[in-house]
C-alpha cells in the first residue's frame, strides 16, 4: 500500500473515531432525570393517599428521582403544560392528542397488559397506538333499595312509568341531563356513542325521568344525593358507584345495577380515567414516566388506596386483579365487577 493510500485509510479510520466521539458526547449529554411532576385525577377522594402510596412505591424502584405533585383538570385546563404525568377521561383524548398534549406507550411496555379490561384499553386506542393506562373506571347506575320491590324488577326506565317521585335525580343539573339524555339515546338506537345522533324519544325518557324525580330535590347537586337518601328518602338515585361509601343507614339493604334508559337493551357504557405521559417528553424521561404510570396503574397500589382506614371506596377500576384483591373482604365488590364483566362495553368517548 503507497503511502497516498494509506493516508486515505488513516483520515477515513480518524474520521470514524470522531464521529464516533461526537456521538457519545452528544449522547451523554442527555440530562440525567433529578425529578417527574405528576398530577391524579382531582374528582375522586383520598387523593393524599392515592399519591403517598404511589411516592413509597416509587421510593423503592426511582429513589434517586423526586417525585412533585401537580393539579390538572382535563376539563377545564387541558393543556397539561410541562407537567410529566398526568391522569386524563378518554372523553378528553381527542383534544389532548391532536394538540400533541399526551403520547402513546407501546403495549409491551405496559405491565400486565391482559389484566386490564380489553374495552378499556380499546378506548384509548387510535391508529394502533394506546393513548395512556387505565385506571379509573365511571358509569351511571341505578342505586337502589333492595326493598322497593319496582325497582328491583325494572330493567328498564320504562319499566316505571306508573311511578311518581319515586328517585333521587338531579334532572336539573346541566351535566346529569346530558348524560342522561346520551345513555337513553344510546339506550334507543343500540349505538355505544350517539355523540351527534337525534332522538326524539330520548326527550320522552327525560320527561319520564322528571316524574320518577322527587320533586322537592330536582336541583339538588348529584354527589349530595347519597346523604339524602342515607336519610330514608326516596326509594333510590341514579349515581357513580363511588357515592356508595356515603351512605350509613341504609348501605346494607341497598344495591347496584344497570339499567337501560330506553325499552330497548341496556347499552353498557363507562367513562375511563387513564394515567398518561407529556407530548412533551422523550429519551430517558419518557422511560421514567412510563415506569411511573405503571406504578400509578398498579393492581395492588389500587387495592390498598380502595380501602383506605379500612372503608371501601367503591370506586370501579380497569384491572380485573382488583376485584379479586377485595372482592372477599367486601362482598360489595363482586357485584360491582358483575357491572364490568363481559364483552359488550363501550367507553364514553366525545
Amino acid at each position: 500500500m503507497n503511502n497516498k493510500k494509506k493516508y486515505i485509510v488513516a483520515a477515513v479510520i480518524a474520521l470514524f473515531v470522531i464521529l464516533a466521539v461526537v456521538i457519545g458526547l452528544n449522547y451523554s449529554k442527555e440530562e440525567p432525570v433529578k425529578e417527574l411532576t405528576y398530577a391524579v385525577f382531582p374528582y375522586v377522594t383520598d387523593n393524599d393517599y392515592y399519591m403517598d402510596l404511589i411516592e413509597e412505591k416509587w421510593k423503592e424502584t426511582e429513589p434517586g428521582i423526586r417525585l412533585v405533585r401537580a393539579e390538572y383538570n382535563c376539563y377545564h385546563d387541558t393543556d397539561p403544560g410541562d407537567i410529566d404525568v398526568f391522569i386524563y377521561d378518554v372523553y378528553m383524548k381527542n383534544d389532548l392528542i391532536q394538540n400533541g398534549w399526551i403520547q402513546p406507550i407501546d403495549r409491551e411496555m405496559i405491565q400486565d397488559a391482559e389484566d386490564f379490561y380489553p374495552f378499556s384499553l380499546e378506548g384509548a386506542t387510535v391508529d394502533g397506538k394506546i393513548y395512556g393506562i387505565p385506571i379509573f373506571l365511571c358509569g351511571n347506575f341505578l342505586i337502589y333499595d333492595k326493598n322497593c320491590e319496582a325497582l328491583a324488577r325494572a330493567e328498564h326506565i320504562t319499566d316505571l312509568s306508573d311511578q311518581e317521585e319515586l328517585l333521587l335525580i338531579a334532572t336539573e343539573h346541566k351535566n346529569t341531563s346530558i348524560q342522561y339524555h346520551d345513555e337513553a339515546t344510546a339506550d334507543i338506537l343500540g349505538v355505544g356513542n350517539p355523540a351527534g345522533l337525534e332522538c326524539p324519544e330520548a326527550d320522552q325518557i327525560m320527561s319520564l325521568i322528571d316524574r320518577l324525580a322527587i320533586d322537592s330535590y330536582q336541583g339538588t347537586e348529584p354527589e349530595d344525593l347519597p346523604a339524602i337518601y342515607d336519610q330514608g328518602i326516596g326509594m333510590g338515585f341514579m349515581g357513580f358507584s363511588e357515592y356508595l361509601p356515603m351512605l350509613d343507614k341504609r348501605l346494607d339493604d341497598t344495591d347496584i345495577k344497570q339499567i337501560s334508559f330506553g325499552e330497548g337493551d341496556n347499552i353498557k357504557r363507562f367513562y375511563v380515567d387513564m394515567a398518561a405521559v407529556n407530548g412533551k417528553v422523550d429519551g430517558k424521561r419518557y422511560e421514567k414516566c412510563v415506569e411511573l404510570v405503571n406504578i400509578m396503574a398498579d393492581a395492588e397500589l389500587l387495592a390498598d388506596y380502595s380501602s383506605y382506614q379500612n372503608k371501601p371506596k367503591y370506586l370501579l377500576m380497569a384491572r380485573k386483579e382488583i376485584y379479586d384483591l377485595l372482592k372477599e373482604r367486601y362482598p360489595l365488590y363482586k357485584r360491582l365487577q358483575t357491572l364490568i364483566d363481559g364483552s359488550d362495553n363501550f367507553v364514553i368517548m366525545d
